[in-house]
């Protein structure tokens, strides 16, 4: 099962005392994927090609968690912008 949607905008921090997610929201696109689906769509939204400034998210993504598909997410980010 996959979130489909996970970015920065979904997660709720508690940062408090310590920073700690406490909710994961937005689950609409969650569902049966490929394997591979999470990683593609977590990076859909950062502009990790384009590498802008201040924008880090790819490096807090957990590999355990999400696996490392690059192949799978520079086709269908190719793809993207073929048709988009």
């Amino acid at each position: 099962m996959t979130h489909g949607d996970l970015q920065p905008c979904n997660i709720i921090v508690d940062s408090e005392r310590t920073v700690r997610i406490v909710g994961i929201v937005d689950w609409e696109l969650g569902g049966a994927y490929p394997e591979y689906w999470e990683y593609v769509q977590a990076l859909s939204g950062s502009s990790f090609m384009t590498m802008k400034e201040g924008d880090d998210w790819y490096l807090y993504l957990p590999e355990a968690g999400i696996g490392k598909f690059f192949e799978e997410f520079a086709m269908y980010h190719l793809i993207g912008r073929m048709v988009g």
